[in-house]
This record gives C-alpha cells, structure tokens and sequence, in this order.
C-alpha cells in the first residue's frame, strides 16, 4: 500500500496538538496522541502493523475536532482518520427504526430513557409526536458512509417531510445527513445558563466560558466508547473532575448524560424541559 502523504505528515510532527487532544490528555495514554496514532497508521500502510491493531489506534478519536484547531499546518486529521476506519473497521451494527408515534409535523426524537414529546407539546402549546431510538439513529454508522443510503432514506420516509426536534449532536448528525429539517431542542427550550457551564465540541453553545481546563470534548460520542470503553470510562472521569464539584448545565442531551455517569449533577434541554412541564 501507498503511505499517504497526509499520514506521513502527522507521523512526523513535533506533536503539536497533543495538548489539545482530550482522548490523550483524559487518559494519559501515549499511544492516544495523535501523532501515535498517525504512527501506527503509517506503519500499517507500510505494511509493519497488523490491520487489527491499526484500527484501534484509529479508534482511539471521539472525532471531536481538537486536534484540527491546533493543527498548524492544516492537516484534515478528522478526514484521515474516518478514512483509516472506514478502511480498517466493520460497521457499527444499528437499531431497526421504529414507528413514529403520532401525526404531528414536529417529531420529538427521544434518545435516552426519558419520554419528552408531551412536554414539549405543552410548552409550544402545539401537537408534537415522538420517535424513540436506542442507538441515536444509528450515528455509529456515518463513518461508513457507503452503509448508511438505505438507513438514511429509511429515516427520511419514515419522517415523510416532517421536522425533526433532537437533543444531542450524534442524532442531528443523521437527520441532517438524511436530509431532515432539524431543530435542536435547546433552541426551543433554552437552557438558562446558570452553574459551571460545558460546551460541547459539536452542536449548540452557551454564552459564557467554560473552566480553562476542561476537556475539549466529554467522550460522549465517537468511535472511542465503543472500541475503547475503558478508556472512555477514564476520560469521562477526567472530563466530569475538571468541571468541578457544582451543577454543570450542558445544551446536549448526551453530553449530559455520559458526564452524570462521572458523578456530576447536570442541567440539559430535557432535564430543563421537565421541570418546566412539573412547575
């Protein structure tokens, strides 16, 4: 195999955005540094390391972004990496959609164990129906783009033109890829920002600053959990004891949900949204 330019670059680099790295920084793992990882790919393209261990190494990404921000030559280290996945990963395995239950134009995708739809009916004073998902509308698969047509036109049937009302980034990423209208619950219901505040490293923000050292991403999603739940475990430890002690008010749902498994206490949209529907 042909090394890729693109790799090389990385693998060569003066390891300039380790610091920025929260998979590196939240476990302490050497072999999470990007330049680690670009390492190991090189090696396997050049035909050194097995394919196993090269994809990984390649998992060893939440696909926050981080690294590209502090990239100071440009690199698309996002797009080389979902590459390497693609190439060296199977699939992730998705949830049969279900039904829609309800006739509404607004449809209240529910992602955890919470039920919400109601409530947001009452709050727009306006009918809102609802479609459970246990796996986020299957985000895990949009790394294998060539997978994922049929699910995604399934789920644009499934809505038949109608708008989807989502509380975390990982299902507005497949309904914006399906081409579904997509509103962010927050923006419907927003968050007052009181306590230490999260921003997320995808979807909506809050005004104000977070704690300068907080991680540039939780580890809620991308591949890490899932290929490395161990290490995902130490990073959103590292994530929740760097946000401190007080309340934490987070504007995506599933954020929210990975830091209260650290043990912190955490204002989201729903959790907002419920407490407006019981007062």
């Amino acid at each position: 195999m042909t090394p890729d330019p693109r790799i090389q670059t990385c693998a060569l680099c003066p390891r300039l955005c380790r610091h920025r790295c929260p998979v590196a920084v939240g476990t302490g793992v050497e072999a999470a540094t990007p330049t680690a990882i670009m390492t190991t790919l090189l090696r396997w393209t050049r035909g050194e390391v097995d394919p196993a261990l090269a994809g990984q190494a390649a998992a060893l990404c939440t696909d926050c972004g981080a690294c590209e921000t502090a990239c100071k030559v440009d690199q698309p280290v996002l797009e080389i990496l979902r590459d390497a996945r693609r190439a060296l990963l199977p699939p992730a395995a998705i949830e049969p959609l279900p039904m829609v239950d309800g006739g509404a134009t607004y449809v209240a995708i529910e992602c955890d164990e919470r039920t919400w739809a109601h409530a947001l009916s009452q709050h727009l004073s306006r009918g809102v129906a609802r479609l459970k998902t246990a796996d986020h509308l299957g985000c895990a698969r949009l790394d294998h783009h060539e997978h994922t047509t049929d699910h995604l036109v399934a789920l644009r049937d499934r809505l038949g033109g109608r708008t989807a009302i989502v509380a975390c980034h990982g299902c507005a990423e497949v309904t914006k890829a399906a081409g579904i209208d997509t509103i962010h619950l927050h923006t419907l219901c927003p968050l007052p920002a009181t306590g230490t505040l999260h921003h997320p490293c995808r979807g909506p923000r809050l005004e104000g600053q977070t704690p300068p050292e907080a991680l540039a991403c939780c580890g809620a999603g991308g591949p890490l959990g899932r290929a490395h739940p161990a290490h995902g475990k130490d990073m959103r430890e590292q994530a929740a004891a760097r946000l401190g002690k007080g309340a934490v008010c987070s504007p995506d749902a599933r954020c929210a949900a990975h830091l209260r498994a650290g043990g912190l206490e955490v204002l989201d949209p729903i959790s907002h949204l419920l407490s407006l529907a019981s007062s």
